[in-house]
């Protein structure tokens, strides 16, 4: 039968396009199986007009490289990745703040110990002032007696006049000296010393707790527990169709630990950082402030602070004018200024006045108890004074003995008083601030931002998964309930209903339903009232084939293909 002038009817091929495949293979079956309704793949009979299976296309390179390959090839990189990085947090983590609060409180300590020494130093000085008081009392009446012995023991007569007249000043001279010590001392020890000291006692167990024991645990139960999760993770989300629930219950624990490492590095370190950094510029200001604000109620509130900014590198103009008729030493002069109030520093200034001057013959004074020759002299010239030839001869030695541990104590103070040896402890404790802390603090805030980023990223991944995952088995569900498509529910509707009814099994029954299947087809191809076939139905069932008679050897109309 040759073909229309547009195409075939039979194959719908186009005149003079032999040989080629149909373009709608499938057109060429009139039914559609039960078994091909839902889905199943049944091997077709062979025929003709089927075109030949395509010739196998040679395999191309990288067939490996695929979107899936590459996602899970990035999914457990990403996963080492976080595993590696925070094993390297917690033993940066742990080294970092090995030392960091003992050092703290060594600086503090060595704080107090400069304290504790200028005030032993202040109390020695008083201790000589009291002795050098009372010893040139009894010599402030007799400067013949002082001016002779000192002449019998070897000093010049006109450096023993001297001597005598500033032995006999002394009494009333250093008169305030002692007081004022002893009120330097009580501020030291009442309120910087002790201010230490209870800041010790109140912080320092905790915060050593903190470093020996306490810092281990956070540590080392976060970042071992991130470990622990990234990698259940990664095989527990690779098989997530297996094990959905399993999978779901890590995915929320990794992002808890995410969220805890991201509150901790980005939130508390971040800005330990933050407070390191301002405290590095501004140090120097706040401890000044901060001491105004706490000696604000003080006697001695203006002196301390003065003091703090002198030795803090402030441009601390300190009035020395008063003080440079009786100080020549340059080194204690400005400390000397900028650490006592104006009567203490005055005593002060008043005994190294004293000690300079008597410093030459404090040796030969003390002489005087050893030398028998010399207390012979003194005997005679005591005598003829109506003196106590030995309490004039211990007057004496006291005197130059005192002289001497004063200008010990002098030196003492001016050693700790002076900027140059406090600027080590000022250096530690900028250094502390500046490097140590500062540099743990960015070091723990990179470490912990890190594991906190990877795990972020590795948690939206696996919840993208999972995600995916619970919409194919969804869609996969919904598939599966889905009722037959197509003839299919006709066969299944007219064959039970056929078998329910009328109780015929066997081949009556599937004779009776073959034959009822045309009508209740063409019924369906019809569709509503007023409306033509679907296409589909159309194509299986071409106009005038139900009116054919079937091929002998098939039930009913379903016989012809």
């Amino acid at each position: 039968m040759p073909c229309c002038r547009r195409g075939c009817g039979c194959c719908r091929r186009r005149r003079g396009a032999a040989g080629k495949a149909p373009l709608e293979p499938e057109s060429t079956q009139q039914f559609i199986t039960a078994a091909e309704a839902v889905g199943e793949k049944t091997p077709l009979p062979y025929s003709a007009s089927l075109p030949l299976p395509p010739a196998p296309q040679p395999r191309r390179r990288c067939a490996w490289l695929t979107r899936r390959t590459l996602f899970w090839t990035f999914f457990m990189a990403l996963g080492l990745a976080a595993i590696g990085v925070s094993a390297w947090g917690m033993a940066s983590s742990l080294q970092e703040t090995d030392d960091t609060v003992s050092r703290f409180w060594t600086i503090v300590r060595d704080a107090q110990s400069r304290v504790h020494y200028t005030a032993l130093a202040l109390q020695d000085m008083k201790g000589e002032a009291e002795a050098l008081q009372q010893a040139s009392t009894v010599l402030s009446d007799n400067q013949q007696v002082v001016e002779n012995t000192l002449v019998a023991v070897g000093v010049p007569a006109n450096l023993s006049s001297d001597v005598a007249q500033v032995v006999a000043q002394i009494p009333d001279y250093i008169a305030e000296a002692p007081k004022a010590l002893d009120s330097v001392v009580g501020f030291l020890v009442d309120t910087v010393n002790s201010t230490i000291t209870d800041l010790e006692d109140k912080f320092e167990p905790p915060t050593m707790a903190i470093e020996n024991k306490w810092r281990f645990i956070p540590i080392a139960v976060l970042f071992g527990l991130m470990i622990l999760v990234v990698g259940a993770v990664l095989p527990f989300v690779y098989w997530a169709k297996k094990y959905p629930r399993t999978a779901t219950a890590l995915v929320a624990l990794l992002w808890l630990c995410t969220a805890l490492l991201m509150l901790l590095g980005t939130g508390l370190l971040r800005g330990l950082y933050t407070v390191s950094s301002d405290g590095c510029l501004y140090a120097e200001t706040f401890v000044i402030n901060l001491a105004r604000r706490k000696t604000a109620n003080k006697s001695w509130g203006d002196e301390f602070v003065s003091m703090l900014e002198f030795y803090t590198g402030q441009n601390v103009q300190v009035n020395v004018s008063r003080l440079q008729a009786l100080v020549s030493n340059e080194e204690l002069l400005s400390p000397l200024a900028a650490y006592f109030p104006d009567d203490s520093e005055v005593s002060v200034a008043q005994i190294y006045d004293v000690v300079s001057k008597l410093v030459d013959v404090a040796g030969k004074l003390t002489s005087v108890v050893t030398n028998p020759q010399v207390q012979k002299t003194v005997e005679e010239v005591a005598t003829a004074a109506g003196l106590n030839s030995n309490v004039v001869v211990e007057a004496l030695g006291r005197t130059g003995m005192a002289v001497t541990e004063l200008q010990q104590a002098v030196q003492n103070l001016t050693d700790i008083a002076d900027r140059k040896n406090v600027e080590p402890l000022y250096h530690e404790v900028k250094q502390y601030i500046c490097c140590n802390l500062h540099g743990t603090s960015y070091d723990l805030w990179v470490a912990w931002t890190v594991v906190g980023c990877l795990g972020l990223v590795l948690a939206a991944l696996s919840s993208g998964r999972l995600m995916r995952t619970a919409w194919h088995r969804r869609k996969a569900a919904k598939a599966g309930q889905a009722p037959p498509a197509g003839a299919a529910i006709l066969w299944h509707e007219h064959h039970h209903s056929s078998e329910e009814s009328t109780g015929l099994s066997g081949s009556k029954a599937s004779e009776q339903g073959f034959a009822a299947a045309p009508q209740q087809q063409s019924m369906a191809a019809g569709g509503r009232s007023g409306s033509s076939p679907s296409p589909r139905i159309e194509a299986l069932h071409p106009a005038g084939s139900m009116a054919e008679s079937p091929p002998a050897g098939l039930p009913g109309a379903y016989a012809r293909v």
